[in-house]
């Protein structure tokens, strides 16, 4: 996954949550280091995808980052 456009949303991550990626109500998320940024523009094996894209291809659970 390559992440090119966020935006910071308007919500919090906890301090205990791995960095990870989720579609929520139409609306891609990562969780990183202890905020929650909003994800406008991604792409997945070199192809751009929405978040509806994502989700109906991967469903609405949360992938966590390896890092």
């Amino acid at each position: 996954m390559r992440i090119l456009q966020t935006l910071v949303a308007k919500c919090a991550a906890a301090g205990h949550e791995k960095p990870a990626f989720y579609v929520k109500e139409g609306t891609a998320y990562a969780i990183c280091g202890r905020g929650v940024l909003r994800i406008v523009r991604f792409e997945l094996d070199g192809i751009e995808m929405s978040a509806a894209d994502f989700a109906a291809r991967y469903g609405t659970e949360r992938f966590e980052f390896n890092v």
